[in-house]
């Protein structure tokens, strides 16, 4: 769940680059090409997030995941190449 989530956000801030009334439907080929990535189907996806957000515990904890996820990945990005 945690590598969905992160690309999820990767996602939601492309949207930014599409025309406001584009974006609901980009939004939700986003979510499905990312479910199709890791394999996991959508009524999978909505009952893991339903439990999540009924343990909030289980849910902060993921989110510290993803953030730190997130963090790895920019940091990356970050380095410079040497020649």
């Amino acid at each position: 769940m945690v590598a969905i989530v992160c690309d999820l956000h990767v996602a939601e801030s492309a949207l930014s680059s599409y025309p406001i009334k584009k974006r609901d439907s980009v939004s939700a080929e986003f979510l499905e090409e990312i479910l199709q990535i890791h394999q996991v189907q959508k009524s999978d996806f909505d009952r893991e997030r339903e439990i999540l957000n009924l343990q909030q515990d289980s849910l902060e904890s993921m989110l510290r995941e993803v953030v730190a996820r997130l963090r790895e990945m920019e940091l990356s990005k970050q380095v410079p190449t040497q020649n």
